[in-house]
């Protein structure tokens, strides 16, 4: 579409949403395209796009930039009607439904986006700002169930897609070859903490750390590092026994990551002091920096190549329905 038209297409469209939509409007609407002996009408896609095309507006103040974006818009909501068609044609093939409810959940979403507050005076914002789009709840819900059938079809389709796939371990070694600075990882530990708050000079701090102490002689002595988080750590986690996770270098204060890569795991360091607080911790386990071992990622990867193959699978269904179904664009 050269530039001209697509001004003289959002001037359009900007009346169309202002002025009153389809039935008010002072547009002659016109055909985009054809799916099969359906038609998409110019209309369709204005009044799909309005709440999109108004939010851009807004964020939009450069006539330039917005008509670019527009234009971007207005070309994927037509390839998306296109597909919709299509897809609303297996849908209903297929016997795939969506019920009542969900479609009331998605507009109140949306409602909830535009407008947050609770009560009547956001319903009637909602209702207000549709008019001025040339919209209503009736049209606004049938574009929603359209959009949602069309996308519950495209699920289920992706999904048998995916069940299909039979994924080889030569596949899997070849991905892992292919891709390993994905599974290439930093040397971390896995830590759990007991931490009690105090100011460095205050008399607390000295009464904390013999706590500390005390609490250490237990734990060298057996007992349960997480089961004493529990009952007295002041620390975010303490209720999960204490458990910081898995940590990194540069993660933690100084003096605590020298303690924590300086234990083996099981390990427990001294009584630590930091700003504000002192603290034990404990490594559970290590993990070495380097590329881990295919034996713990294959199990990543095999959905990555499902999905991978289930959507090559899908485009091409996808590309030979529209063959099919005779697609004609009229722009």
């Amino acid at each position: 579409m050269r530039r001209v038209n697509m001004f003289l297409w959002l001037g359009a469209l900007a009346a169309f949403c202002v002025i009153g939509g389809a039935g008010r409007g002072e547009i002659v609407d016109s055909i985009v395209a054809t799916v099969g002996d359906e038609v998409i009408l110019h209309s369709e896609i204005m009044s799909a796009i309005a709440l999109d095309l108004d939010q851009l507006r807004r964020q939009t103040p450069d006539e330039e930039a917005f008509a670019r974006r527009a234009d971007a818009l207005m070309r994927e909501a037509l390839d998306q009607a296109i597909d919709a068609k299509i897809l609303l044609r297996q849908a209903v093939l297929s016997d795939v439904q969506v019920p009542n409810e969900q479609v009331e959940r998605d507009i109140e979403r949306i409602r909830q986006d535009l407008f947050p507050s609770n009560g009547g005076s956001s319903e009637t914002a909602f209702l207000d700002y549709l008019e001025e789009l040339g919209l209503t709840m009736s049209t606004l819900r049938t574009q929603r169930r359209k959009q949602l059938l069309a996308l519950k079809m495209a699920t289920v389709k992706r999904e048998k897609f995916e069940k299909d796939v039979v994924v080889s371990e030569s596949d899997v070694a070849q991905y892992y070859e292919a891709h390993q600075d994905e599974f290439t990882r930093p040397g971390g530990v896995f830590i759990r903490w007991i931490v009690l708050y105090a100011e460095p000079g205050a008399p607390e701090r000295a009464t904390a750390r013999a706590r500390l102490e005390a609490l250490r002689e237990e734990l060298l002595a057996g007992a349960d590092f997480g089961e004493l988080a529990r009952a007295h750590s002041e620390a975010p986690g303490a209720a999960d026994g204490g458990v910081l996770g898995w940590k990194t270098r540069g993660d933690l204060k100084k003096e605590v990551e020298d303690a924590a890569f300086a234990l083996e795991p099981g390990g427990i360091s001294e009584v630590l002091a930091i700003e504000h607080a002192v603290l034990l911790i404990k490594v559970e386990r290590t993990q070495e920096a380097g590329l881990a071992p295919l034996s713990e990622v294959r199990s990543a990867i095999e959905p990555i190549l499902r999905a991978e193959a289930a959507e090559k699978s899908y485009n091409k269904w996808m590309a030979d329905l529209r063959k099919r179904s005779r697609v004609t664009l009229f722009l």
